[in-house]
């Protein structure tokens, strides 16, 4: 009876495909093609999973973990419908572009002779202006009546669907094309809204809520994303949570839209499916506190924190002026105090990664407010009015993780000029209040400027590894260790990450003037190598010198045949050294000669990138959002690394972990305390910042539990019982075990009557209430069809008065699973047939399709109530109490043919759950 619910559930679809001549021909062009015989069996059965979903329902997500080969993956998939004569566009960050153009046909990869071709986009270009200004085609926005596939690299950038990028996306691309399918990738697990799933979705349906009706029987995505939203902030607050204590709460229909549009593998999934798969083994965490000592007058991270400028009240001047407008007013004071709190957050930043990138900001800011004051003294001395504002944007463009801040933050805002706030009566107070904070900033700026004086001083002794800077100097000293480290071969090769460029040069300058060799930087914005003096725009070339096995010899095509007796990668890829050295190739030059051993990086080479040459990352910043910890460590944990062992080592910028964490709080405490001019600030005053306020503090505490969980193991990040990802929200698992059990044949299962049944005495822990497993086909068979397909199922648990028990697929296929190999437990009346025994399992189903009828009411508005009001609310509070006479309400109350009518169902199999 399991395997019969499973078979119902994803087998016919499964035989569809195998009886299918035309897409197996379809298949089998592709089968034939080098990327598709390049992947893994586990990568091949994921390409043809999201080649049936994008067939189906015009869309699908590809959100395999960290590591396990989305790019090939996505390419295959890209190929096929490339066959199928679809134009094809890809839409990644700017960062990104050298990894996907690397395949395009003329590029001498690996897979030249598919002859990819496809359109590439970065994110940045989803407005008018930026579509323009491409000349590889006239049709700049991609609107002609071709089919297309569009794939979209990191989609979670696409996760805010206020942004413009967003709309313009649905507005001036999707909505004008009949025929285009959408293909997401990601590995980012949700953070701290479900809404950043529902709205990559949305774009498969061109940002219809309703969009998913006909196909998956999702009436209003909107109402089932509020539902599971609702529980999900609930979940994310208890103390601690367990993803098995969020699937208990999320909505039926949730998981078979999920299910239906989603491949995500986890390295446990594959791991358990195929042999012979090899990842590194991930060596425990290094942890190095170390806080800023001695910098100047300051001993401490703490001390340093104290002596931040008060009000930073430069960027705040319409706290000071009066106006008749008074919502407009009141939207700039809100604007401009979470830009506020964000320069407080970057310069906390800023000093946990490295005193210069903090000193730098210092500086910015010092002389914005320097400014403002020349301004004011202009003013009262010559009285020439001028605005106070500036672009305070450029403070945050050494942060190249930024996307969404514009948009989020910085937003319209409106000119105040000093006329204003003299106006007010409040240009001395201003005055009084600017003069105050460059107190702060100059002590700051002195104290900095001191110790960098010492700093450049150390450089005048030749290979100097000692430094004030004491963070450094403990960098410098895992690199020699590195050196003298027997691991992997003598490996060499570190990836040292950190989230700013302007810490990523100080690094490259300090080493490299310490004598330290085989050195890159690499940046957004720009790369440098320690043999030239040029910075370049293109990185690609460096990467290949930091990771010839990996960017060279595993991703390009090479006339090279290896030796019969090679039995590893890793001998072929020797073997390959010396034929390039033979025959006198360019880049034996680059490999041998021009080694690259320590690549400092930004972000941009945190996603995306294979770098798995090297088997240690640094993380000389911790990143805010630990997400991208996970990422970074991605670049060399990886399927297929020639390393037996990697290892991690993060630099945390105070004594302790929850020093550390005490000291993020206190921004908080700091904006709570803040009222410049008598005003209060209300987080209310619109919807992007409440919902932003409403996010933090979940935000905050999930981020907290992965940071302590980062001081100890990389695997518990990636994959636990806290972390939420696509994975936890799939079926997959049930469809593997359902092609395991299938090799016995299928015909058992295709002859099984309808209403089948059986029973089991149910574990407590896991059914703890009598009832029903029920599995529900709609709509119902019509008579004399033989080959009727149901549109959806549902698969039910409720107790004997039609009551919900377990909410939803995933949490009843959970417990079917533990009472698989149970033995069968029916009462003989049950068996027997007595009337008075089956009528209360009628009842009970009755119950619950008469309660689904009132929530379909519910779905088809869109709110909390349905359209019939109130009076539909109670009924469906009564039902779910069990009261006597509820289901007729409904069905005298009820009339607008909703789906959920006995009649319109089949009950194929069930389950009676007994707890004696």
């Amino acid at each position: 009876m399991y395997y019969k619910v499973l078979f119902e559930l994803f087998g016919r679809q499964l035989l569809a495909d195998q009886d299918n001549p035309e897409f197996n021909r379809q298949v089998g062009r592709l089968e034939n093609t080098i990327i598709y015989k390049t992947l893994y069996p586990f990568q091949q059965k994921g390409v043809l999973s999201l080649i049936k979903m994008l067939q189906k329902y015009n869309g699908a997500i590809l959100a395999d973990a960290v590591g396990l080969g989305k790019t090939w993956s996505a390419l295959a998939v890209m190929k096929f419908f490339q066959l199928q004569g679809r134009e094809i566009l890809l839409i990644c960050p700017k960062k990104l572009q050298f990894n996907w153009r690397r395949y395009l046909k003329h590029q001498s990869s690996k897979f030249e002779k598919d002859s990819f071709e496809y359109f590439i986009r970065f994110h940045t270009d989803l407005q008018t202006d930026r579509m323009e200004s491409y000349t590889d085609r006239s049709d700049k926005f991609f609107i002609n009546d071709k089919p297309k596939l569009i794939v979209i690299d990191e989609s979670h950038n696409l996760r805010n669907d206020k942004s413009k990028r967003y709309q313009f996306f649905v507005d001036e691309i999707l909505k004008h094309n009949d025929d285009i399918k959408i293909l997401l990738l990601t590995a980012t697990p949700i953070n701290n809204s479900l809404n950043d799933i529902r709205n990559q979705f949305k774009l498969m349906v061109q940002g219809d809520a309703r969009g998913f009706d006909e196909s998956l029987g999702i009436k209003n995505l909107d109402y089932t994303f509020r539902s599971a939203q609702k529980a999900f902030n609930e979940w994310r607050l208890m103390a601690s949570p367990q993803i098995s204590m969020f699937v208990k709460k999320l909505p039926a229909n949730f998981f078979r839209l999920t299910d239906a549009l989603t491949v995500a593998r986890t390295r446990t999934m594959i791991m358990g499916q195929q042999t012979g798969l090899d990842f590194p083994v991930k060596a425990k965490p290094e942890n190095i506190f170390v806080t800023p000592r001695q910098i100047g007058n300051f001993d401490s991270f703490e001390e340093l924190f104290d002596h931040f400028p008060p009000m930073l009240s430069g960027y705040q001047p319409s706290f000071y002026i009066q106006s008749d407008d008074k919502d407009i007013l009141h939207d700039e004071k809100q604007r401009e105090f979470f830009l506020v709190k964000m320069m407080y957050i970057l310069l906390v930043k800023r000093l946990e990664s490295s005193w210069s990138s903090f000193f730098s900001t210092v500086d910015k800011i010092r002389t914005h407010h320097q400014n403002a004051l020349n301004k004011i003294k202009a003013y009262q001395t010559a009285q020439s009015d001028s605005s106070m504002d500036e672009d305070e944007s450029s403070l945050f463009n050494g942060d190249e993780d930024n996307d969404d801040l514009p948009e989020f933050t910085l937003g319209k805002k409106r000119k105040i000029h000093i006329s204003e706030i003299d106006a007010a009566g409040n240009l001395e107070l201003y005055k009084r209040d600017l003069k105050k904070d460059l107190d702060a900033l100059d002590n700051l700026y002195a104290n900095l400027a001191r110790f960098q004086e010492g700093i450049q001083r150390e450089l005048q002794q030749p290979n100097n590894h000692s430094s004030a800077d004491d963070k450094f100097q403990a960098l410098m000293g895992k690199i020699q260790s590195k050196t003298l480290s027997a691991d992997n071969d003598h490996n060499r090769k570190l990836v040292i990450f950190t989230t700013y460029k302007d810490t990523a040069t100080y690094l490259f300058e300090q080493l490299k003037a310490r004598g330290f060799r085989n050195l890159a930087m690499v940046s957004g914005s720009g790369s440098l190598t320690d043999d030239s003096s040029k910075e370049s725009t293109r990185f690609e070339p460096i990467l290949q010198r930091f990771a010839p096995f990996t960017k060279l010899f595993k991703e390009q095509e090479w006339q090279f045949e290896a030796p019969p007796d090679c039995t590893s990668d890793k001998e072929t890829f020797q073997r390959w050294m010396s034929w390039l050295a033979e025959t006198g190739h360019p880049a034996y030059e680059q490999i041998i000669k021009k080694p690259i051993d320590i690549l400092i990086a930004t972000d941009a080479l945190s996603e995306g990138q294979n770098l798995q040459d090297a088997d240690t990352v640094v993380n000389y910043d911790i990143h805010w959002n630990p997400v991208r910890i996970i990422q970074r460590m991605g670049r060399i944990d990886r399927l297929g690394s020639p390393n037996k062992k990697i290892f991690g080592i993060n630099f945390w910028p105070s004594n302790n972990i929850n020093s550390y964490l005490n000291l993020q709080g206190r921004i908080e405490q700091r904006m709570t305390a803040m009222k410049l001019a008598g005003s209060e600030v209300h987080l209310e005053f619109s919807e992007t910042f409440a919902q932003m306020a409403a996010d933090e503090s979940l935000e905050s505490k999930m981020k907290e539990r992965m940071l302590q969980q980062m001081q100890t193991t990389w695997d518990d990040i990636e994959v636990s019982d806290q972390g939420l990802g696509f994975d936890d929200l799939s079926l997959e698992k049930y469809r593997q075990e359902l092609l395991a059990g299938l090799q016995d044949g299928n015909h058992k299962y295709t002859q099984m009557p309808k209403g089948v049944y059986t029973g089991f005495i149910g574990e407590a822990d896991v059914c703890p209430q009598k009832g029903i497993i029920a599995l529900l086909g709609y709509p119902a068979r019509p008579p004399k069809i033989t080959d009727h397909q149901y549109q959806t199922y549902d698969l039910i648990y409720i107790d004997m008065e039609g009551r919900p028990v377990l909410r939803n697929q995933k949490e009843v296929l959970d417990a079917l699973t533990v009472h698989k190999d149970k033995d069968r437990s029916v009462r003989p009346e049950i068996d027997k047939g007595d009337p008075a025994t089956i009528q209360t399992f009628i009842d009970a189903l009755s119950n619950w399709l008469a309660a689904q009828a009132v929530e379909e009411e519910q779905q088809e508005d869109g709110t909390t109530k349905a359209r019939m009001g109130n009076e539909a609310l109670d009924i469906l509070a009564k039902l779910k109490a069990g009261e006597a006479g509820a289901v007729r309400k409904v069905k005298q109350n009820i009339m607008v043919g909703d789906k959920y009518r006995p009649d319109n169902f089949d009950l194929i199999t069930w389950f009676l759950v007994n707890c004696e």
